[in-house]
């Protein structure tokens, strides 16, 4: 299994970035422009069990992914899971964390889980190219939201 974390400051409370997050089009607001990536259907929201479903490109394919969406028990935030994709495994969390006492200003984490198909063959091709792609990707994101 693989883990990608992404961490930074934001200009906004815990509970801001989350309704940001929650908010209609923030999906495409957060897709970086390289990306071909086709919303079919965005969650209702970010919790109970939601579904969103996309097709990305993968080589000269077309994969279908359907990710759920569940908030976290333990504090601010939400995790999608995959349940239709290209990974064996893939769980993301979107942690929103206060940073100071008067909340003006938070934390943001995603914390990717992954695993490739063919497991250690998998992670040995494609580990690399994946985590380059996180980085670049979740780099924009937090840009993006900042």
């Amino acid at each position: 299994m693989s883990e990608f974390i992404q961490r930074s400051l934001m200009p906004a409370s815990a509970e801001e970035l989350l309704a940001w997050h929650a908010r209609p089009g923030a999906f495409e607001r957060l897709m970086p422009p390289w990306e071909q990536i086709e919303l079919r259907q965005a969650a209702k929201s970010l919790t109970n069990g939601e579904r969103a479903e996309f097709v990305m490109p993968i080589g000269p394919f077309r994969q279908r992914w359907i990710a759920e969406h569940h908030a976290l028990s333990d504090g601010v935030g939400f995790r999608d899971q995959q349940i239709v994709g290209p990974f064996t495994r893939w769980e993301h969390t979107h942690r929103m964390t206060p940073a100071d006492p008067a909340n003006s200003s938070s934390w943001l984490e995603d914390r990717i889980h992954y695993d490739v198909p063919l497991a250690a063959i998998g992670r040995a091709l494609l580990g690399r190219h994946i985590h380059m792609s996180l980085e670049r990707t979740f780099a924009y994101r937090h840009r993006v939201t900042t």
